[in-house]
């Protein structure tokens, strides 16, 4: 049993490639829901210890092995962790939001639907969107990203680029994990520490409502005409996948095509209008992308 799970033969989706090449070339509009498995085709695998490894090697020594771990023991900032809370958010912003190079995936996802009408709702916060050159406008970031802070109270909506801040932060980094305390990001307004602005944190600051406006108002133009919902790397509680199957179940003439590398049980009751296809989401939009491109 186990090394037929090991050694289990590669499926053939050429079959599903063609049609969804077809479905995404006949679309209206394309809706695309990128989530957290694209970055990790790419490379960016937040529960792969390597990662952990190359950003944090001091917290890899210590048996550390994946960023959610150590995300965890940094969701909150207090005056007895804040040396430590941003020796560890610095390093982690400053590699995957700006060092970090853009994978393949989302270039071949740039060539695939960049002279379509498409919008994108992705619950990632690492900017490899921006980085493949996708049109910000057509982008709804539903759970903030890593270039932001925000006031930890907060005392205002007000965010604040970080770029600027790392290096500083980082140079002052001891071998106790910690910034020097005169380092650490305040509010300008109320002297509170700064935080990153993304989802994770319960004080979470929303500064995507014009993003969301778009994204509705998309949705509604195209409510009545064909759509092609495209999932790729989301996973089974992720927010994106229930959006899509509500679309599916009140757009009659929406199509699905979903890339994973696990299948999901729920697409039987839309059989006719998805297709599902498991494997690694960079090879297989490669070919789809090129496929497309060449039609």
């Amino acid at each position: 049993m186990f090394f037929t799970k090991l050694f289990k033969p590669p499926v053939d989706y050429s079959a599903e490639l063609s049609k969804a090449r077809k479905m995404i070339l006949e679309a209206e509009a394309l809706l695309v829901g990128v989530g957290s498995g694209l970055s990790a085709s790419g490379g960016m695998d937040y529960n792969n210890h390597r990662l952990v490894k190359k950003i944090l090697p001091d917290y890899h020594r210590m048996g550390y092995k994946k960023l959610p771990e150590l995300q965890e023991m940094y969701a909150n900032i207090m005056n007895e962790n804040a040396k430590a809370y941003w020796g560890y958010w610095a390093r982690v912003i400053k590699y995957i939001r700006y060092e970090a190079e853009v994978g393949n995936g989302y270039k071949d996802l740039n060539r695939l639907i960049r002279n379509k009408n498409y919008f994108i709702y992705t619950t990632n916060q690492d900017g490899q969107l921006e980085k493949a050159g996708f049109d910000m406008a057509r982008i709804m970031r539903a759970h903030g990203d890593y270039e932001k802070l925000q006031c930890k109270t907060p005392c205002c909506d007000r965010v604040y680029d970080v770029e600027s801040l790392l290096d500083p932060m980082i140079k002052t980094l001891g071998g106790n994990l910690e910034i020097e305390a005169n380092k650490i990001p305040r509010c300008p307004h109320c002297g509170d520490y700064l935080i990153p602005n993304i989802k994770i944190n319960a004080q979470y600051v929303d500064t995507m409502k014009q993003q969301k406006e778009a994204y509705l108002k998309f949705i509604e133009e195209h409510r009545t005409k064909k759509m092609v919902l495209i999932e790729l790397g989301v996973g089974k509680e992720n927010e994106i996948s229930q959006i899509f199957k509500g679309l599916m179940e009140d757009m009659k003439e929406a199509e699905l095509i979903r890339i994973n590398l696990e299948k999901k049980p729920d697409l039987i009751k839309w059989q006719g209008r998805c297709i599902e296809i498991e494997g690694d989401l960079n090879p297989m939009i490669a070919e789809l992308a090129s496929g497309v491109v060449s039609l």
